[in-house]
């Protein structure tokens, strides 16, 4: 249970902090519309009272009586059926209502209309209408009587001052607010957590890595990157074979893809540091790998991308299924890539796809606002031992250290 709440604390900070712009946009509607709002006609309260005269119930029975006899329909039929009155289908309590203190035997009829006059005779109706019912309850209640008429009121009702309004209407904005990324956070369920990943996937999670957006043909090596250290140990201890990052679809897109291209090159760079490592992937992104890995190596390059050899990895650049060869024959892993937040569903959909042990772990890559973004750093010309520009995936041996 604990854990449950904490990973919900955790989802709705994370909505917070995402989603902050909800808040602030309703904050701001709410505070404005009261004062965009004209303003609105003075209203005027005449008031009438009657009272009990040997009122035989207990005197805590009496509020109940006088509500339940003011709104049984007699007393706005009442005042309605008078020519100077404009007909109301809310007449009661919009414009009509009783106040009835405990322990007393006053009643106060109240009556408010935007002309005074108007309100003063709506009053002495309701409350000579009023105390028809009371009196009609039976002797052994008790007599009512009018004992004051109301009187012509001179200053209008107070309304609330433009400053209050609007802070009210703010409070009322940040409520609404935090109500919806509330309610964002338990429909959409981020995936924030290692909980969150284990509960989902039933994987662990691997490591979360931080990173900052920028040129989507800019890549840096894992120097500095926050998060990617965690993920280089767990890969490296892999056995050997094919080692397989996938993310979910994108049809192209390259405000989600970048992601994984950046992964898949920045561990290119640290597993060659400490294994053999093969590519395979698109070729900027093999190109990538060996320019940051130590700049121009006579690297042989092959078609045959099949099979392992040795103890090497194979990483692979891949989000489909249809490509992964059988288990029993070769080792193969899976790592799932998907951006920090995405929902619990979308985790599902992208692991249900590897199953019988071949899902290694996930890796969730949180993305920061980025700052300035670097030049691209200019491609090497292809030479003899690299596979053509034009080829879909490019397959190179990236050198462990001391390898020619």
């Amino acid at each position: 249970m604990n854990a449950e709440r904490s990973s919900y604390a955790g989802r709705l900070l994370w909505c917070l902090q995402h989603y902050a712009w909800v808040v602030v946009v309703a904050f701001l509607a709410l505070a404005a519309a009261p004062l965009m709002l004209a303003p609105s006609a003075p209203t005027y309260q005449a008031d009438a009272l009657v009272v009990a005269r040997d009122f035989t119930l207990s005197p805590d029975a009496l509020p109940d009586l006088a509500e339940t006899m003011f709104a049984n329909g007699a007393v706005e039929a009442a005042v309605t059926a008078d020519p100077a009155v404009q007909d109301d289908a809310d007449l009661v309590p919009d414009r009509l209502s009783v106040l009835a203190p405990e322990d007393s035997i006053a009643l106060i009829v109240q009556a408010r209309d935007a002309d005074a006059a108007t309100a003063v005779r709506m009053a002495n109706l309701a409350a000579a209408a009023f105390r028809g019912e009371l009196n009609a309850a039976g002797a052994g209640v008790g007599e009512f009587f009018v004992q004051a008429p109301a009187i012509l009121p001179t200053d209008p009702l107070p309304e609330l001052r433009p400053e209050l309004r609007a802070v009210l209407g703010g409070l009322a904005g940040l409520a609404l607010g935090l109500g919806v990324v509330a309610l964002l956070a338990a429909i959409r369920k981020p995936v924030i957590t290692f909980e969150d990943v284990e509960a989902t996937a039933g994987v662990p999670l691997l490591g979360t890595v931080q990173l900052r957006r920028r040129s989507a043909t800019a890549h840096t090596g894992p120097w500095g990157v926050r998060g990617i250290a965690g993920v280089t140990r767990w890969l490296s201890a892999v056995p050997p074979g094919r080692l397989r990052l996938v993310g979910p679809a994108t049809d192209g897109d390259s405000s989600e893809s970048w992601i994984r291209d950046r992964l898949f090159v920045m561990l290119g760079v640290a597993l060659s540091r400490s294994r053999p490592v093969r590519l395979e992937g698109p070729p900027h992104l093999v190109d990538a790998v060996q320019r940051l890995g130590g700049g121009p190596r006579k690297l042989p390059r092959t078609q045959d991308t099949a099979g392992d050899r040795g103890a090497e990895l194979v990483l692979i650049h891949d989000d489909s299924p249809v490509g992964l060869v059988d288990p029993t024959s070769s080792n193969v892993s899976v790592v799932a890539v998907v951006r920090r937040g995405a929902s619990q569903s979308a985790l599902r959909a992208l692991t249900g796809d590897y199953v019988g042990g071949i899902l290694l772990g996930v890796v969730l890559v949180d993305v920061k606002p980025g700052g300035r973004r670097p030049e691209r750093q200019p491609v090497r010309a292809p030479s003899a031992n690299r596979a053509p520009a034009s080829s879909h995936k490019a397959v190179a041996d990236v050198a462990e250290p001391g390898r020619a």
